[in-house]
């Protein structure tokens, strides 16, 4: 990479560090980053650092302030992304910290005081000799070696057991993400799909999980193609589309809720496996349904829109035949895509999301048939919020009967987590007040 290209990388990591910090999302701080475009080299190369700064980043904040002996809230917020940046680059790039600082000052001139450039270098070059600690225990092994904070560390091993929860770390440290795609089989099929893509240069290979979705093999900006812009397949997570393919793999839908519906993928997925049914989708906000709306449209699908609350649904008792339920949640089982989370985790308050599960299940479990058949699912990782959930409706409707449920997690399924039960209403007594 030429000097210049790489002055523009860091310039671009700069700006992802300091959104990053303010808002604690990557995928937004990479689109506000990016919205002027630079070079595609700097751009390539400042997205895999910023990947690897936000998967390392209470790392990064302990080794700073160690070498220097202050808290970085000390510094302008702008000289924290610099010495992040920097940091990243000589630990994990094996860049020479002369180097990384003649560059970051290149990428800082005329946006701060070039007094603080001389300290940038002092700081870089006590990054270079830092001296990793021997982990003592789990936690501590957790942190150094795998990059995740103790509190999350802690709740991996209760949920996996210790190997368990090294090898989940592990293997998202290790493992990039897949692209996964669903062939829209009301215009296309897998195999039509998958030789299109391959055709253009674009190798796929089945989902082990479900049936209509393919594996890019390589990295693709797929929604530049004129496929996808056909409506011939979209981006879905495999785990949610399992979700769709389990609620309706046995009964006759005959009317079909999706009550948390936005973006609209598991929407279309429904109405693809059930065309003739009555399918209502509905969610919080117009806004929120507006995207489900453009996404049905481009897919050539249509489903009735409603914006509602699901803890107070506007439906009669026995509606549905069929309802899903991707409940809204703590999103921990996109640790995998989403490393940033393992440090930014604000407002993850697991007991007043459970509350509000609960009150969703709870409201939506009447409006199902005898003999229907309910998907609750999370994008969760905890189990206070799904088998604590879905026990508590148990308890509560005698008659729920559970007929199934299944974890899914990056380092067993190559997917992201995911919690996925199914109920039936079976008859019986109403349920208890």
């Amino acid at each position: 990479m030429s000097g210049v290209s790489y002055t523009q990388a860091l310039d671009r990591a700069i700006a992802i560090a300091l959104h990053l910090e303010a808002t604690g999302d990557l995928h937004q701080s990479l689109d506000v980053a990016f919205s002027r475009s630079p070079h595609p080299q700097a751009r390539a190369a400042a997205t895999g650092l910023a990947y690897t700064l936000a998967a390392r980043w209470g790392v990064v904040d302990r080794i700073l302030e160690e070498v220097q002996g202050e808290k970085l809230s000390a510094s302008t917020s702008l000289l924290r992304a610099a010495l992040r940046v920097g940091a990243t680059e000589v630990l994990w790039s094996q860049k020479h910290p002369v180097e990384v600082s003649k560059a970051l000052g290149k990428a800082l001139k005329g946006k701060t005081s070039h007094r603080i450039l001389p300290r940038i270098r002092w700081v870089l070059k006590k990054v270079a000799n830092f001296s990793w600690p021997r982990p003592r225990n789990f936690l501590e092994h957790a942190f150094w070696t795998y990059f995740f904070p103790a509190d999350l560390a802690q709740k991996l091993k209760d949920l996996y057991g210790e190997s368990g929860a090294l090898h989940f770390m592990a293997f998202v440290n290790h493992e990039k993400p897949p692209t996964t795609i669903r062939a829209n089989r009301a215009r296309t099929t897998p195999d039509k799909l998958g030789q299109k893509l391959a055709e253009k240069g674009i190798p796929t290979r089945p989902s082990p999980l479900v049936e209509d979705f393919l594996i890019l093999e390589t990295t693709h900006p797929v929604m530049r193609l004129e496929e996808f812009q056909q409506g011939l397949f979209t981006i879905q997570d495999s785990a949610s589309g399992l979700a769709v393919a389990r609620l309706l793999e046995k009964g006759q839908p005959q009317a079909i809720l999706d009550a948390c519906a936005a973006p609209g993928r598991k929407t279309g997925y429904l109405r693809e496996l059930a065309p003739k049914t009555t399918l209502v989708a509905g969610d919080t906000k117009a806004s929120r349904l507006l995207k489900a709306k453009k996404e049905l449209g481009r897919l050539g699908h249509q489903a009735h829109l409603i914006v509602m609350d699901a803890t107070a649904p506007p439906f009669k008792r026995e509606s549905f035949t069929h309802i899903l339920v991707d409940a809204p949640c703590s999103g921990s089982g996109t640790l995998w895509s989403h490393p940033e989370r393992r440090w930014f985790r604000k407002g993850e308050d697991l007991e007043t999301l459970s509350q509000t599960q609960k009150a969703i299940l709870f409201a939506l479990f009447p409006l199902l048939k005898h003999g229907g058949r309910l998907l609750y699912a999370t994008c969760s990782l905890w189990r206070e919020e799904s088998e604590e959930v879905i026990q508590a409706l148990l308890e509560t409707h005698p008659q729920a009967r559970l007929l199934s449920q299944e974890r899914l997690a990056p380092h067993t399924h190559g997917t992201t987590g995911f919690y996925l039960a199914i109920i039936e209403r079976g008859r019986g007594t109403e349920s208890r007040k």
